[in-house]
């Protein structure tokens, strides 16, 4: 972690191990490694790579590492990954504190997305989540840094009254199917459509 926050400020990791113990694949692919003093001298010498005050940039960092993704054992930023258990019911969206993720719909879909950018990898959702379906990893991934991608969708189900969207279809079913088995009537398990405002006026009209 600490080497990859140096790289993503445009800093030139240089490790010295006169005993070589560092030479590893997972070292080598990070950072230049002197195992002699005069090795080291040398590195540093060739080392004329800009230091930024900016905040850091980890596609800068995985630029310098040659790769597209990295794993670490420590927090860098976060990689949300979801199951299809997930039935997009509003636990982890509620409970992120950097708003990583979020749900739009778009059209008759509702998306749960993830702004990789933006999570600290606190894990926060994994422990919310009531169906398990939630993993974090921490590191940096290319591919969606900098975006914010769709992790799950299903099909939005709106108000029977007034069209307002409301939730997934695969949540609505699931509180659906356990009102139903524990024997609540259908006129209570019809109102779970209706937004807010509209049970408010079939309810207490005026």
């Amino acid at each position: 972690r600490t080497l990859i926050y140096a790289l993503s400020y445009g800093v030139d990791v240089i490790l010295y191990d006169r005993f070589e113990r560092l030479k590893s694949d997972g070292i080598l692919g990070i950072a230049n490694i002197a195992s002699s003093m005069r090795e080291l001298v040398t590195l540093l010498d060739e080392s004329r790579e800009p230091i930024y005050t900016r905040s850091g940039s980890y596609v800068l960092a995985l630029d310098k590492l040659g790769v597209d993704r990295v794993e670490t054992y420590t927090p860098v930023l976060g990689i949300v990954e979801v199951s299809d258990e997930c039935t997009l019911c509003d636990s982890c969206v509620s409970n992120c504190p950097t708003q990583a993720l979020r749900k739009e719909v778009q059209e008759n879909n509702l998306l749960l997305l993830f702004d990789h950018e933006k999570c600290v990898g606190c894990k926060i959702c994994e422990e919310v989540c009531p169906h398990n379906a939630i993993r974090v990893k921490w590191g940096v991934d290319k591919a969606i840094y900098g975006k914010a991608i769709p992790l799950v969708q299903d099909e939005v189900v709106r108000c029977r009254m007034c069209g307002k969207p409301l939730g997934a279809k695969s949540m609505f079913k699931e509180i659906e199917e356990k009102m139903r088995a524990k024997g609540i009537p259908e006129s209570a398990i019809n109102a779970i459509y209706l937004c807010d405002e509209c049970k408010t006026k079939m309810f207490w009209p005026k």
